[in-house]
């Protein structure tokens, strides 16, 4: 194919909405003439491309924010059923260090 078939064959990718194989169509495009009209779409559809390449990143962090939030707050609620066990048993002692004086 010469560069002005790959240039139509990336709009027709870009008009179905499958920006990487546009993108790789233009790369050729631009490979085999420099001063194709490819170079202009290339841009465009990398511009459009790059916030969806940057969606599983953000989701990632999101995941990851949630985990630690999911993670402190039964960290915390474990750390709150030790200190009651601890109290109790604190409460316990002490009651019968009481009784035992008293006898």
């Amino acid at each position: 194919m010469n560069s002005e078939a790959y240039y139509e064959q990336g709009n027709a990718y870009r008009r179905q909405g499958n920006w990487q194989k546009a993108l790789e169509c233009y790369a050729e495009a631009i490979e085999l003439d420099p001063e194709s009209p490819a170079v202009h779409a290339q841009g465009d559809a990398q511009q459009h491309l790059e916030p969806t390449l940057r969606m599983p990143l953000i989701l990632e962090k999101q995941i990851t924010a949630h985990r630690r939030t999911a993670f402190v707050a039964v960290a915390s609620k474990k750390i709150q059923a030790q200190r009651m066990r601890l109290r109790r048993h604190n409460e316990s002692t002490a009651q019968g260090s009481i009784l035992r004086k008293k006898l």
